[in-house]
């Protein structure tokens, strides 16, 4: 007697891809001209580091978003494995933003351990 063979469609489903959380070893604001634009300077601890150069490796091409305490800090397209463990974050580019008071904050936050980034897919443009 043969064997019941139960065919069932295929679906494709897209694979959900945890936010990647980083611990941040340093944080500051900068700015690079007095009164100008300031920027949030973090340097990843040694696990993130490596953890962020094989997500960037995996996402070239990719738009990511940059994530701390539940607001999107920016959105961008990776162009190159980020090896480093430096990254400089531009909070207020492409429709986001901080008032410079909120990036003191999140830096202070970030620098002590009491925060972290996360990183996650974007939608495409």
């Amino acid at each position: 007697m043969p064997g019941l063979v139960l065919a069932l469609p295929f679906m494709a489903m897209a694979a959900h891809v945890a936010p990647l959380r980083l611990d941040i070893a340093r944080a500051a604001v900068v700015e690079d001209a007095p009164g100008g634009p300031a920027r949030l300077d973090v340097e990843l601890a040694s696990p993130s580091r490596d953890a962020f150069a094989q997500f960037t490796a995996a996402h070239v091409g990719k738009r990511v978003s940059f994530v701390a305490n539940g607001k999107a800090l920016t959105t961008v397209t990776v162009q190159e494995p980020i090896t480093t463990g430096k990254l400089s974050i531009s909070p207020g580019q492409g429709g986001y933003g901080l008032s410079d008071v909120e990036l003191k904050k999140l830096a202070d936050r970030l620098g002590s351990g009491k925060a972290t980034i996360e990183v996650i897919d974007a939608p495409a443009k």
